[in-house]
């Protein structure tokens, strides 16, 4: 059992360290080859990794470490609304429909930095990127939580 969690969790690291390095072109590499031929699963792979250190700083109360994730996670959505369309689908103005106001009260939630109200406007959130996936013809991509073991070299405590 201790050696199938070990393995496990080899596995996860590998893939995290993979998605956080590999995935996204530098920005010299997507402002040369202009910012819409960088594929989308890309940038999205990035929200998914800020918003899962995102949803363990949340997890472990840590309010710095939330702003500090939440606006790495803005950064890469505002990238994302600035893409027009993708596969004949207008991924930007969807973004900036559902997920820009669910940014915004998670930032205003955050600074405040009551727990219940954080986790809520998190919540949220992550419904919202699964609503997002819905109306952009994606909805097999479907985001869903799972805190159970963290696979990050990180200690999310304040």
């Amino acid at each position: 059992m201790k050696r199938r969690t070990v393995g496990i969790l080899t596995f996860q690291l590998f893939v995290l360290f993979a998605v956080s390095h590999l995935a996204l072109p530098s920005e010299s590499a997507a402002s040369e080859e202009g910012e819409h031929d960088v594929e989308l699963a890309d940038y999205m792979s990035r929200v998914q990794y800020f918003a899962f250190k995102l949803g363990f700083a949340v997890q472990a109360n840590n309010q710095a470490l939330a702003v500090f994730y939440t606006e790495e996670l803005e950064e890469v959505l505002e990238k994302v609304m600035k893409i027009e369309e993708y596969e004949g689908i207008p991924i930007g103005a969807k973004a900036k429909e559902i997920i820009e106001p669910l940014v915004e009260e998670l930032e205003r939630v955050v600074a405040g930095g009551e727990k219940q109200k954080v986790q809520a406007a998190y919540d949220k959130l992550l419904n919202g990127c699964n609503a997002c996936h819905a109306a952009t013809e994606h909805g097999y991509i479907k985001i869903a939580p799972n805190f159970s073991t963290n696979p990050f070299l990180q200690d999310f405590k304040p």
